[in-house]
């Protein structure tokens, strides 16, 4: 048996170097079988992805955890986490419907409830000294370990809408746990997390943006049991010596951003699992950042959470501090979701409601010139209709259409054909001032689209504003239209 502090490098790096050698043989597999995600609908991404991203990463955790830990304790977990592979495999491969997937994730967790002792009834003192536990009823107990784990499980499954994302958040997660079960002398525990991290890191090498291959239901499903699984057994019962809202801020990104989604559904008279873009990093994308700097806001944050859960251990801040912490980031996150919500729902009006105006002079009472040094209010739109002209950076494809909506950030526009492109486009508007024809020409960014029965209509922002522009968009406002 190899030392302790040699066993911790190995794990993760048997972990990382199994998920690096089993993808790319699975991803021919599921090319050859069908096992793939063909765009269509709410996803946007190019061509066929195989889905084989979650079996690789099991595997290799499975195997690694066989090989350096006594897994004698573990039994229930491998058991549930086999019984979530097998159906997350046949919803990528054939689909199942709601109803069976939570059947199996139920079944899941019951088999780790029963073969391996595991359950949920200590809260910690969240509210202050009086400690927060369940009565001593198992069938209350057992159901809200299986309440909380399922939600975690569907929490992972969301949040599995941008390349990296879920796998991002996982990593993150687990190197997080497995500090703590360090600092706690869980060393199982400890080793059974790193494993789980290098193999999801061995998957963000095909999963980083632009992804060349997806997890699929069969590893954001597997990957959100096996967090509400540590989150569990970190810190309850006579071994789990953290306190139970540590995972809380841990997990803190997904649970919020999951709770929030289905609180607005629920508002909006629909069911909280049916399937809509209103998640976190659908706000962000449709508020005009990047699928890649999307990525990054939200992992940012998790690491920053993750961060601050080290506060109780180190420095024995009591729970109510750190839950204080975690519902502050609520509030956050529950104004400045409203907010781009808000926005993006004003973004959908102006899409399917566009009168346009006859001339620009109407709309601009007042205004003062933008060259006098006054920048130009940025909130404010104005209905126009203009000659359009997208082209690729550096030649290439071209698209015709017309601008419908412009402000100070960028413009609305009615293309012909599909834009698939996102980065590196040039803008050209056509209008007219004193007489003559003037050509606004700036690199925008595609930020999103929206299909509606009379056109295909898309956002995009200006890139590297200056004032040249904002002199001719001026123009562009006040003039008549030709």
């Amino acid at each position: 048996m190899l030392p302790f502090e040699l066993r911790i490098v190995w794990v993760f790096l048997v972990a990382l170097l199994s998920t690096l050698f089993v993808l790319p043989r699975l991803a021919r597999i599921g090319q050859r079988i069908g096992l793939v995600d063909v765009p269509r609908g709410r996803r946007q991404h190019d061509g066929a992805r195989p889905l084989v991203g979650g079996i690789a990463f099991v595997i290799a955790a499975t195997f690694t955890s066989m090989a350096f830990i006594s897994i004698q304790g573990f039994r229930g977990y491998f058991l549930g986490l086999s019984v979530l592979l097998f159906f997350g495999f046949l919803d990528d491969f054939r689909e199942l419907n709601p109803y069976q997937k939570f059947a199996a994730q139920i079944l899941a967790c019951a088999l780790l409830i029963h073969f391996g002792n595991l359950s949920l009834n200590d809260f910690g003192r969240l509210f202050g000294d009086w400690p927060l536990r369940l009565p001593d009823m198992p069938w209350l107990i057992w159901l809200v370990t299986v309440f909380c784990l399922v939600g975690v499980i569907n929490a992972a499954n969301m949040i599995d809408g941008m390349d990296g994302l879920a796998g991002g958040i996982a990593f993150i997660a687990f190197l997080a746990f497995s500090c703590h079960a360090f600092l706690d002398k869980q060393n199982s525990m400890m080793l059974l997390n790193l494993a789980l991290a290098g193999a999801v890191l061995g998957f963000l090498r095909y999963n980083w943006p632009p992804a060349s291959l997806f997890m699929g239901d069969a590893g954001s499903l597997c990957l959100g049991y096996s967090l509400g699984f540590v989150a569990i057994a970190l810190t309850q019962g006579e071994s789990g010596g953290i306190r139970p809202v540590v995972p809380l801020l841990i997990l803190a990104v997904p649970i919020v951003d999951t709770v929030s989604v289905m609180a607005r559904r629920i508002k909006r008279g629909v069911s909280p699992f049916h399937a809509d873009s209103y998640h976190l990093h659908h706000l962000l994308y449709w508020h005009g950042f990047s699928r890649r700097k999307t990525v990054n806001i939200i992992l940012a944050t998790a690491v920053l959470l993750a961060a601050t859960s080290f506060l109780q251990p180190l420095y024995h801040l009591p729970d109510s501090v750190m839950f204080a912490i975690f519902t502050a980031y609520f509030l956050v996150y529950f104004l400045c979701s409203h907010y781009m919500l808000r926005r993006m729902e004003l973004e959908k009006r102006l899409a399917g409601e566009m009168p346009p105006a006859k001339t620009g002079k109407r709309l601009l009472p007042g205004w003062p010139f933008a060259g006098n040094g006054r920048k130009m209010r940025r909130s404010i739109r104005y209905d126009v209709n203009l000659r359009l002209q997208c082209v690729q950076t550096g030649g290439g494809k071209t698209w015709d259409g017309e601008v419908v909506n412009i402000s100070a950030d960028g413009f609305l526009g009615r293309l012909d054909g599909m834009m698939e492109q996102k980065n590196g486009i040039m803008a050209r508007i056509f209008f007219t001032f004193e007489h003559s024809t003037h050509i606004l020409e700036t690199p925008v960014e595609h930020v999103w689209d929206h299909i509606r029965d009379n056109g295909h209509y898309h956002g995009f922002q200006f890139a590297n504003f200056n004032g040249r522009q904002e002199r001719a968009i001026f123009r562009l406002l006040i003039s008549d239209k030709s």
